[in-house]
């Protein structure tokens, strides 16, 4: 950012200034934060918005910040209260043109990764196809068809579009002009796909600088801040996960197979009895079990 005319370009681009560029990304100009031409309003409404001291001029701090990478997507709008989602809770995606700085398998792992941070906190799932899709995803350089050029190297990094704004809705594209990486030096391509993906899913930007929504690049950033889980499960409801009850540690014995009760053995006992007579002529037998019986008084021992 080195004169004021380029200051303005930049009030008028990301909203801060009314002009027909907010139309394109399907706001209406009122929705700019200060009236065409008053560039002093313009920048007092950029210092309030990102949390400087309003000065009303291009100080220095201004200035540094609006030299900041930054996604292309205009600085209005609700952070979630834009109206604007999609009305399925199952969404496909397409990488059309990719970038030659990566592998494609690379680019693959960092797009899927992207989703997965929002997956993880919203009831959504993203599905990768290879025909027609919800949200289509390309690399580009300078001007690609949608009416909102790239600018190269930093400055502008990516841009995305809300659902329900036809054809190009929930489209997310890229700046070929930088040099993305899954891991090391570049821009992460990680952090600047989910931040995307965030205005594909409805989401305008925080002002919270620690959120991933927040409109500034400042290296990798890799998951979702208070502020970003809020707005996307205002949008879409909280992810319950049915949890699946681990395996047994142990395994269950065998069962043995059941018994029938025992019964009782019954065992004939064979008794031995001697007959006596007595005098009178009377009979007694008496159990002897073996062993020797005393006969009664009088009595005699008959044969058996």
């Amino acid at each position: 950012m080195t004169n004021a005319n380029q200051a303005v370009a930049y009030l008028e681009r990301f909203g801060y200034l009314d002009s027909p560029q907010l139309e394109t990304w399907g706001f209406a100009r009122r929705k700019a934060l200060a009236p065409a031409g008053v560039v002093e309003a313009g920048i007092i409404a950029f210092q309030v918005h990102n949390g400087l001291l309003p000065t009303g001029e291009l100080d220095e701090p201004t200035l540094a910040l609006m030299a900041k990478p930054r996604c292309g997507f205009p600085d209005v709008g609700s952070f979630v209260l834009t109206g604007n989602k999609w009305d399925t809770t199952s969404l496909t995606y397409r990488i059309n043109d990719r970038t030659p700085d990566l592998a494609p398998s690379v680019t693959n792992i960092a797009i899927a990764e992207a989703f997965k941070l929002w997956r993880d906190k919203c009831r959504l799932e993203f599905i990768e196809v290879t025909g027609p899709s919800d949200i289509e995803i390309r690399f580009a350089t300078g001007e690609h068809g949608d009416g909102i050029p790239f600018d190269g190297p930093s400055g502008v990094l990516a841009h995305a579009f809300f659902p329900g704004q036809g054809a190009i809705s929930g489209d997310a594209h890229f700046d070929e002009g930088e040099t993305w990486t899954n891991s090391g030096n570049g821009i992460d391509l990680v952090t600047v796909a989910a931040h995307e993906f965030g205005h594909s899913l409805g989401l305008a930007h925080s002002t919270t600088a620690g959120a991933l929504m927040y409109p500034f690049y400042s290296g990798p950033h890799r998951f979702l801040s208070p502020d970003d889980i809020g707005g996307i499960q205002a949008l879409y409801g909280v992810r319950v996960e049915v949890p699946i009850p681990p395996p047994p540690t142990d395994p269950l014995p065998p069962t043995k197979p059941p018994t029938t009760p025992a019964v009782p053995i019954i065992t004939k006992m064979v008794y031995q009895y001697t007959e006596y007579l007595q005098s009178d002529g009377q009979s007694y037998f008496i159990e002897t079990r073996g062993g020797d019986v005393t006969p009664p008084p009088g009595a005699r021992q008959e044969s058996p």
